[in-house]
């Protein structure tokens, strides 16, 4: 299954936004209704974010994959790190749209590493440094 970067940055972003206590969770019944995603989509979403780091909580299946269970407790300092390089709705659209316009795939790793990119050459102009 391909990892899809908007549901990537959409999972953080909804998690960020409404996990706002110590003891709040999100699962994926609720990331599934409000992120307009399938479920086996948001679940491999969250496994790999859980793989990186990016996020604690559990996700669980069975063999078969019949039975899924997936509870986000929070974003972790990487996950928060990751996030506000993605964070940018507009330069990450330019760097999305950049890279499939060259016929290139948008991994994780180089969407971080593009839209911060993107970002500090935005920065260094709007401040005037070079």
């Amino acid at each position: 299954m391909r990892l899809d970067i908007d549901c990537v940055r959409d999972v953080l972003l909804y998690t960020e936004a409404n996990i706002q206590n110590v003891g709040d969770s999100i699962d994926l019944d609720e990331l599934t209704a409000n992120l307009g995603y399938d479920e086996d989509m948001i679940f491999n979403v969250c496994e790999r974010l859980h793989e990186m780091d990016f996020i604690e909580g559990s996700c669980e299946h069975s063999d078969n994959y019949e039975y899924v269970l997936c509870d986000i407790k929070e974003i972790t300092f990487a996950g928060y790190e990751y996030l506000d390089k993605i964070r940018c709705k507009t330069v990450f659209d330019k760097v999305k749209n950049f890279v499939s316009d060259n016929e290139g795939e948008l991994s994780l790793s180089l969407a971080g590493t593009l839209c911060e990119k993107a970002l500090d050459l935005l920065l260094s102009k709007y401040l005037g440094i070079s």
